[in-house]
């Protein structure tokens, strides 16, 4: 039973600080010049980061080579390497290799901006309307637990919420703080399931045990 969804964190799109992929357009125009010309990363298949991927060449209507890693270190490293094109990642674990100038952000996959690269635009504000990739934490109970229970957990944890550490620990990891309730959080994740589910069987995703 969900009880509340405590914050969303997106990924960035990220390239090599000296890619000739300079923009998303760059990007698009160089995935649709030829089939699989661009590599994209990730931290495994089925992962988001794969997931992300595998949306933005469904939104663009062109394909690009999915490159597989045990992990997002590994992924990161490849594209510092030069291993593989672009990668989408955790936005708190790409800051610092921005920052320091080793990678550039060129678009983050959430709707809104974020605190953390304030200057970067959503991919839906770069021509991909329909696109958001967010990653989401949230606090379940046992199915079947009393509703009274539920709503208290729901109280207490929301309150904690808006004290002012928790909030700048969430910050500062580059998360956006929801607070949504179970009834929210409930269509939340259906919907969440709808859209990936669809995404998985149109791009025949499958994860070998």
């Amino acid at each position: 039973m969900p009880v509340i969804m405590t914050a969303s964190v997106p990924n960035v799109l990220l390239v090599r600080a000296d890619s000739t992929i300079k923009s998303v357009d760059d990007l698009i125009a160089k995935a649709r010049e030829k089939q699989d010309g661009v590599t994209y990363g990730s931290a495994g298949v089925g992962s988001s980061h794969h997931l992300a991927g595998a949306l933005f060449t469904d939104t663009i209507g062109s394909q690009m080579l999915h490159i597989p890693y045990k992990g997002s270190a590994p992924a990161l490293q490849a594209l510092v390497a030069g291993d593989i094109d672009i990668l989408f990642d955790n936005l708190t674990s790409a800051v610092p290799l921005v920052e320091s100038g080793r990678l550039r952000a060129l678009a983050i996959t959430s709707s809104t901006p974020s605190e953390a690269l304030p200057n970067i635009k959503p991919l839906k504000d770069l021509g991909l309307k329909d696109y958001e990739v967010v990653s989401w934490q949230a606090v379940y109970v046992p199915a079947g637990t009393p509703q009274a229970i539920v709503d208290k957990l729901y109280t207490v944890l929301h309150a904690a919420m808006q004290k002012p550490a928790a909030q700048d620990r969430l910050k500062g990891m580059g998360m956006t703080i929801s607070g949504a309730g179970p009834e929210e959080l409930a269509t939340f994740q259906k919907a969440k399931i709808a859209k990936w589910a669809a995404l998985i069987r149109k791009a025949n995703i499958k994860v070998n045990n």
